[in-house]
């Protein structure tokens, strides 16, 4: 499993364990099952979860001490890549999945996150309720995890009312960043009309791609209408792919990319890709000596 991403708005994925279950519509096609599949790993809430090695577990606290040393670059598969700092975790599972062994995630935060504070982890929900009751026991107001920022997966205007007051109401309880990610967006979404959206730190946006059933339809549209409330609340907005069934209008947009995932494809006023906000002033925290 490589720790390097091709997911545009990370820079590595760490899984901590394999499998989940579909709680929206937006699970549908949902990448990971064919790729679990191809791991020997079920699908769904009978299907147990399947902690991973640990090596994948040990990744973080190698890329923590290369950045806290300088290094810029590692090899992986013979190649020289960046090392990771956004990290998303758990890109094949869900993090705060009430299916998961508790002790699991409770050793991930205090193993592996805590003592990786030179990394910016993304942990992506849509089980945005569970996030309060599943952090860990030495969260201590989020002082100790000020690197850690939650996401929440909506795909349509019900799931965005519903989870974006939940979703920022974990600022008050020490969350440093909130992120809303709409992909796949399945249909047309404000965010004028909740006046939480204004504390949203990131907004990531994007059509859904084929797996193992026909994609849905994506119009850039909803894109554009995003850029333009983005920009008018002043929140980062991330478009990360037009996917496999993109329209303009009527017309529809065809990409060499099979995700429609190459900016360089897009129409000139929707290639935006910002960064979550996030202090960069700030000073370097020093990590503790980790045994590699």
């Amino acid at each position: 499993m490589a720790a390097t991403t091709k997911i545009s708005w990370a820079d590595g994925t760490v899984n901590f364990w394999i499998g989940c279950t579909k709680v929206s519509d937006a699970c549908e096609d949902c990448y990971a099952v064919p790729i679990a599949a191809d791991m020997g790993v079920d699908w769904g809430d009978d299907a147990p979860r399947h902690r991973t090695s640990e090596q994948i577990w040990r990744n973080p606290l190698r890329w923590n001490a290369m950045h806290d040393h300088g290094q810029t670059h590692m090899i992986e598969r013979g190649k020289s890549v960046p090392v990771p700092l956004w990290t998303f975790g758990n890109s094949l599972s869900d993090f705060f999945d009430n299916k998961a062994p508790p002790e699991w995630r409770e050793e991930a935060w205090t193993k592996v996150v805590r003592p990786t504070p030179l990394l910016r982890w993304i942990f992506l929900t849509k089980r945005i309720s569970n996030v309060l009751k599943m952090l860990p026991a030495d969260w201590n107001d989020g002082r100790n995890y000020r690197h850690v920022g939650i996401v929440a997966s909506v795909g349509n205007q019900e799931e965005f009312d519903r989870d974006v007051p939940r979703l920022v109401a974990l600022k008050s309880h020490g969350v440093r960043w909130v992120g809303l990610s709409i992909e796949p967006q399945l249909g047309p979404i404000s965010i004028m009309g909740c006046p939480e959206s204004r504390q949203l730190d990131w907004v990531i946006n994007g059509g859904e791609s084929a797996h193992l059933m026909p994609p849905r339809k994506y119009f850039v549209a909803w894109a554009r209408l995003l850029i333009q409330q983005c920009r008018a609340l002043d929140v980062p907005f991330f478009l990360k792919q037009l996917g496999s069934l993109a329209f303009d209008g009527e017309r529809r947009v065809y990409t060499k990319h099979p995700a429609g995932a190459d900016a360089d494809e897009w129409p000139a006023d929707l290639r935006v890709q910002q960064w979550s906000r996030l202090c960069e002033n700030e000073e370097r925290p020093v990590s503790q000596p980790t045994l590699l």
